[in-house]
């Protein structure tokens, strides 16, 4: 039996997501597809015990990302965070080019964010930095349709740009944010394990594609950190947990933090 804790700003659902039960106590909570931004980071190390081989496993993120289409707005955006994988277990890659032909979403860029800790093996490069896949909700009307997403407040970092040159008075101040994010750590105090993610990581594409109030959605949430980093900017959340253990964290961890006033 699913279940689910409601917070004044958003809930925090147990359960497996895309189950049907899962699926309609979203409904519940979000029944005109009002959801703006969906953050996936699927759980890719035990996705193979749970579906089996590599294609399945795609198939998997796919189903997910197309129920996905039920609850988001036409132009909404979707984070996929993806990882190099294995031999035969490349699930973030086959995903990546299968999504467009089972779903209305498209990939519009891919980004690169560095990563302080390195990770490498013998005779190989130090692999010191993670993809994600950015996608935008399409209507579907056909290949060629031009993608823009229903909101995108340009994303400015904290550097200021070079004084050299011609001056402009309405030229911004600050370097614009690209598709490599260097200024993100993921340094996190009383980290769960070595896959959660920084509240930094999510605090931009929330800040990029939602205002105040707007629903963030994430369907496979295992530390809260974008519950947490949605509430403290001021947006609504509905995130599900997989697990008893994960959603007793999720909302223990929110119960503790006061609700944004931005």
């Amino acid at each position: 039996m699913d279940d689910f804790h409601k917070f004044d700003d958003g809930v925090v659902i147990l359960g497996e997501f895309p189950s049907i039960n899962v699926v309609e106590l979203i409904h519940m909570f979000c029944p005109n597809k009002g959801i703006q931004l969906t953050i996936i980071d699927p759980d890719y190390e035990s996705m193979p015990d749970m579906v089996g081989n590599d294609v399945n496993c795609c198939s998997f993120v796919c189903r997910s990302m197309k129920v996905c289409e039920t609850i988001c707005c036409k132009g909404s955006a979707a984070y996929l965070f993806g990882k190099i994988g294995l031999v035969k277990y490349r699930t973030f890659y086959r995903t990546l080019i299968r999504l467009e032909y089972c779903t209305d979403w498209r990939l519009v860029n891919k980004i690169i964010w560095r990563k302080r800790r390195c990770e490498g093996g013998l005779k190989n490069y130090s692999e010191c930095y993670e993809e994600i896949g950015y996608f935008v909700l399409s209507d579907g009307l056909g290949d060629d349709e031009t993608i823009i997403p229903q909101l995108f407040v340009d994303p400015f970092l904290d550097k200021p740009k070079s004084k050299f040159g011609r001056k402009n008075k309405n030229q911004k101040l600050f370097m614009t944010r690209n598709n490599v994010w260097l200024d993100v750590s993921e340094m996190i105090k009383n980290k769960i394990d070595k896959n959660q993610k920084p509240e930094k990581l999510i605090q931009i594409p929330i800040e990029v594609h939602t205002r105040v109030n707007d629903l963030v959605f994430d369907p496979f949430s295992r530390h809260a950190v974008t519950a947490i980093t949605a509430r403290k900017l001021g947006r609504r959340f509905i995130v599900v947990a997989n697990t008893k253990k994960e959603f007793e964290y999720c909302v223990s961890e929110l119960s503790k933090l006061k609700i944004s006033t931005v």
